[in-house]
């Protein structure tokens, strides 16, 4: 990644609002709003291509092909002049149109996503695209929620990481021994419906004060730091003792 961005000449902002900048940070963003959509489809798209009819569909949806072929010839050409010396980072054909991988930064590509969400106001992707057209409205509807579902994924783990209890948040071995858990067993009358799940509610909470507090099982307790569970009559919620 460090060494496509050193080479980089155009450098593209996803997040937040949407930048085109030289490696000296001149601003080389197109003026005109289908210029810029056309930018931003092809910056996320797989080996920064694009058909030339994917891109009139996302563009001028509401006009006929013959129409729309002239309109993206004509943003084409705007962001040439846009990107002035650096215009050969874009290159079309009759049927393709691709920005240079090899000389493009995307922000998005390198963002330091956990920093951004934990963020109290997380930025918007693409904020400042507006284009009109119901296609591409819904296309940049789709990116945002994913870029949204990205931040939210990595702060929920982050979250859940800090709730674990640490090691310093265990019960540590005190001079009396090493903290230990009991199972009692079961006291259930003949043919008792609830016994197999009551003995698999035990089952897991044994598993997780073994695995997290660093419990130690026995039907030797010794000292006072530990607790026996066992099972009431009729299946009923476990019992602490």
């Amino acid at each position: 990644m460090a060494d496509i961005e050193n080479k980089a000449d155009i450098w593209i902002d996803l997040v937040g609002p949407f930048r085109v900048l030289s490696a000296t940070g001149e601003d080389l963003s197109p003026r005109g709003r289908k210029a810029c959509g056309l930018l931003a489809l092809l910056a996320v798209s797989p080996e920064r291509r694009r058909s030339r009819a994917w891109l009139q569909d996302k563009l001028w949806s509401d006009r006929p092909p013959k129409q729309g072929g002239a309109s993206l010839r004509q943003a084409l050409s705007e962001i040439r002049r846009a990107f002035g010396p650096q215009r050969d980072c874009l290159r079309s054909d009759r049927r393709i149109v691709a920005l240079d991988p090899e000389r493009l930064h995307v922000d998005l590509d390198g963002a330091d996503l956990a920093a951004l969400s934990t963020l109290s106001e997380q930025p918007v992707l693409l904020e400042d695209i507006d284009i009109g057209d119901a296609e591409f409205e819904s296309w940049v509807r789709n990116q945002r929620l994913g870029f949204e579902f990205r931040l939210a994924n990595i702060k929920a783990k982050n979250l859940a990481a800090e709730a674990e209890p640490s090691a310093m948040a265990r019960p540590s071995v005190s001079l009396s021994g090493q903290p230990w858990l009991r199972l009692l067993p079961p006291v259930f009358d003949s043919g008792d419906g609830g016994a197999f799940l009551s003995q698999f509610v035990g089952d897991r909470i044994t598993q997780g004060l073994i695995e997290h507090w660093g419990i130690e099982l026995t039907d030797t307790p010794s000292g006072p730091n530990g607790i026996q569970i066992g099972s009431r009559r009729g299946g009923s919620p476990m019992r602490y003792a």
